[in-house]
């Protein structure tokens, strides 16, 4: 049922070593100029603000203090940043009003060079971690394609990958709303996690450091299945993973890896469990079913 076999020789079978992701992003400017902020330091200015890049993290410092001077206007003006990340990469950006947003793989930031209006509104799509400057005049809202968080200062880990059917919304610290498209809303306390699908929501307990240590260099698994796993693991490690048969995907597991390690001391510790087997074959890693492991 695996043609891809066929071809893998025996000496790059299951050796390659996948090396975890690196700092990289893309970032398209108002004038729609993009800059591979990964390829060099940038220091620029855009609409009189200081654009700086530095070692994985991308800066926005106004050179005049006019954050909030439009106090009337409802919300930001169009000049927006956008910050792409591939799959196999992660940045760091610091936004204009001093929030720290930490972007994992595979992600898309949309924000203002500077904020101004009532509302300070960024987009989403894919997972960041944010440290929210508090400024309780100015609400920090967060805008994802299943609905917006509105914040007054906080941190939450927001996972909405637009291929993925629900968000995840987790709060570390401080207190967030996720109000979802049919005006229903989420008041979450901090270990709570917020579960949003198109039309279904729920509020539960969760443990922290599942779904924030990534930010802190670990991935820590309680229970999940396979295919959720590797789906993250696809994404951070910039791979595609197949499985000879799709019940594979359903294994549950529970354990942890370092997020700057390869991938193949994961692979191998699944192997040790006696439930499967693998093999690479560049970037593509098949998992097979161990009793019919292949000559």
């Amino acid at each position: 049922s695996f043609y891809m076999s066929n071809y893998i020789s025996p000496e790059e079978e299951g050796k390659a070593l996948i090396q975890p992701g690196t700092q990289q992003a893309q970032l398209t400017l108002p004038d729609g100029s993009v800059i591979d902020v990964d390829k060099k330091e940038v220091s620029v200015i855009v609409d009189g603000v200081q654009v700086k890049y530095k070692k994985g993290v991308l800066s926005y410092q106004p050179t005049v203090t006019t954050q909030h001077e439009e106090k009337n206007v409802e919300e930001q003006p169009a000049k927006s940043n956008e910050l792409v990340i591939p799959r196999g990469g992660e940045n760091t950006v610091i936004l204009a009003d001093g929030t720290t947003v930490h972007l994992n793989a595979g992600s898309k930031l949309t924000y203002p060079v500077r904020f101004a209006g009532k509302r300070r509104i960024v987009r989403l799509e894919g997972e960041a971690y944010f440290d929210v400057v508090a400024d309780e005049e100015h609400p920090f809202v967060v805008q994802t394609h299943l609905g917006e968080i509105t914040v007054l200062g906080t941190e939450f880990n927001v996972n909405a990958y637009a291929d993925a059917p629900v968000c995840y919304t987790t709060l570390v610290r401080g207190k967030v709303n996720f109000s979802t498209p049919n005006a229903e809303t989420i008041a979450l306390s901090p270990g709570e996690q917020a579960v949003v699908f198109a039309n279904s929501s729920t509020k539960r307990v969760v443990n922290l450091e599942e779904y924030v240590g990534w930010v802190n260099g670990m991935y820590i698994f309680n229970d999940r299945p396979l295919g959720d796993i590797m789906k993250t693991f696809e994404r951070w490690y910039d791979i595609q993973v197949y499985y000879e048969t799709p019940n594979l995907r359903d294994i549950t597991y529970s354990g942890s890896l370092k997020r700057y390690g390869t991938i193949n001391s994961f692979l191998d510790a699944l192997e040790l469990t006696g439930d499967l087997t693998y093999k690479i074959s560049g970037r593509n890693i098949l998992i097979y079913d161990k009793v019919e492991e292949m000559e």
